[in-house]
């Protein structure tokens, strides 16, 4: 190729994006997307900028068709919306394919580095590698009856739901979202990972998201979390204590929830993403969903927070891990 048609192919891929810097056009623009999430919301963006207060997000329409929704810092480097797979990208008409290569010579041109997610339930892709990262949704609207959703169910997966001995409700105050989070910091303490703050669980609960508790003798023994939006209903946050996890707390949470969605006439339920052949993946495949993979759009290595050290991370006082968590998310976005 000459330099002259080089520097017309560059030409052309830059003019096919567009950054979008007016908020009320990037809300009229998701709200025009055949599949969105919660994690796209304008509103949703105002909590992760006010935790993150050096990083910000910004937007982008690609070939008229794709919006892409980035979080920036001064070093000019992008990463994928954080805290969920559920990707940077959203497609507005599903019927066309995003063409990945084509976006990252235009993302090279803008960001010193990049690392963002796609998830083709939002956005179909080709030109793409091989993943362990996958998603399955439930499609709520093929079932005509709840009869017929909860047979999809695997057998296994219907035996657990009606072995539960939880009693199932919707959180109602503060005192509850307070044993909430005290639940959740001990679950991912024990799994070693990061944790959000409790400021993120307070917009939630003001939001209006759905908070179901697991309760053995009146006492909170398992939560879930579930957002909505659209026609969507999103399996975000999960903890439940020995007692709850003995009792199918989480079986009995999840099928309420997918009764509640199915009666609303939601359309999808989703589970969020997972790693191939893991544990989760086998019992998130046990309700029924279909399969969508998560892909990469980089042009760095992956970095792995897993150290030696990491097994401490079980050892440290419950009220030090959101400020612990808040400095290492920053390190490794």
């Amino acid at each position: 190729m000459s330099l002259r048609m080089a520097k017309k192919f560059m030409e052309n891929i830059n003019n096919n994006l567009k950054e979008i810097t007016n908020l009320l056009e990037w809300q009229n623009f998701l709200d025009k997307a055949e599949r969105q999430h919660c994690f796209f919301s304008v509103v949703w963006e105002k909590q992760v900028e006010n935790y993150f207060s050096d990083w910000q997000f910004k937007h982008f329409l690609f070939k008229d068709n794709f919006l892409v929704s980035v979080l920036v810092n001064k070093e000019g480097r992008a990463v994928s919306v954080p805290f969920s797979e559920v990707g940077n990208i959203i497609a507005l008409d599903y019927s066309q394919e995003l063409d990945t290569n084509d976006l990252k010579i235009v993302l090279a041109n803008i960001f010193n580095s990049f690392k963002l997610t796609v998830n083709i339930f939002y956005c179909p892709v080709k030109n793409i590698e091989e993943t362990m990262l996958i998603d399955y949704v439930l499609p709520l609207n093929k079932f005509n009856s709840l009869e017929e959703l909860e047979n999809n169910y695997r057998k296994t997966t219907r035996q657990e739901i009606e072995k539960s001995k939880v009693e199932i409700k919707v959180m109602e105050n503060i005192k509850e979202l307070k044993q909430v989070y005290k639940l959740y910091l001990k679950n991912i303490r024990a799994k070693m990972n990061l944790v959000l703050p409790y400021s993120f669980f307070e917009y939630w609960f003001q939001n209006k998201e759905t908070f179901l508790l697991s309760l053995m003798n009146g006492k909170i023994v398992g939560f879930s979390l579930y957002l909505e939006n659209k026609n969507l209903t999103h399996y975000f946050l999960n903890a439940s204590s020995l007692v709850g996890k003995q009792s199918g707390a989480t079986h009995a949470l999840l099928s309420s929830q997918i009764k509640n969605s199915f009666n609303k006439q939601i359309k999808y339920f989703e589970f969020g993403g997972t790693k191939k052949d893991s544990n989760l993946e086998i019992f998130k495949k046990g309700w029924g969903g279909e399969v969508y993979n998560i892909y990469t759009i980089s042009n760095q290595e992956f970095v792995n927070i897993k150290s030696k050290g990491r097994t401490l991370w079980k050892f440290v006082p419950l009220c030090l891990l959101p400020y612990l968590s808040k400095i290492l998310w920053k390190r490794f976005l």
